[in-house]
């Protein structure tokens, strides 16, 4: 997933999403909690079609798996 943004977004932008995440993730950990997929869903939030690919199970669905 996270090639797949690299390569999708840029690599300035790219890593500007993970500063985000990180971000985040400090966030969550102070408040008790940890950070999870709602994170990274936020700190990408104009990949989303990307992010859901990958968090749905659908790129290991049969139909989408490339031929051996």
């Amino acid at each position: 997933m996270f090639r797949e943004l690299a390569e999708t977004m840029g690599y300035e932008e790219y890593y500007t999403g993970l500063q985000r995440l990180y971000h985040l993730s400090l966030e969550t950990g102070e408040s008790g909690g940890k950070a999870g997929i709602s994170e990274v869903r936020q700190a990408f939030r104009d990949q989303s079609e990307i992010v859901e690919k990958h968090w749905s199970g659908k790129m290991n669905a049969p139909e989408n798996r490339p031929p051996d």
